[in-house]
């Protein structure tokens, strides 16, 4: 698909369990041998969890890997009865807290690596 449409930069929507060490060692590949910028889109528990476990031991183990990803957050699929503004807006900010404990970097660092799915209108 990369070839076909001459795309240097793949976006892997990780929403169910995955052979973790499978698809790390092929988006290793794909980086190493071809330049591929790599962004893992990922599920968000709720406003104030941020990530889910599994999304957040599967940057741990990208990280462990050395392999450089970008992180695109799914701030809007999770339960919440109040401001979606103010929720999406608190997911955004534990995301970011987990990711910065992660990568090891500065909160400014981690955000410039965070891209962000929001929902405009309704979602299921």
């Amino acid at each position: 698909m990369l070839d076909a449409t001459g795309s240097a930069h793949l976006d892997v929507d990780v929403e169910q369990s995955i052979p973790t060490d499978t698809v790390l060692d092929a988006l290793a590949r794909l980086h190493d041998e071809r330049g591929t910028a790599i962004t893992l889109t990922l599920p968000v528990a709720g406003a104030d969890q941020g990530l889910t476990d599994d999304a957040v031991a599967l940057v741990q183990d990208a990280a462990d890997r050395g392999l450089d990803v970008s992180v695109n957050a799914m701030t809007m699929n999770f339960p919440y009865a109040g401001s979606w503004a103010d929720a999406m807006t608190a997911s955004t900010d534990r995301v970011a807290a987990q990711l910065t404990e992660v990568w090891q970097r500065d909160d400014a660092t981690t955000r410039s690596r965070l891209g962000l799915t929001f929902m405009a209108g309704r979602n299921d």
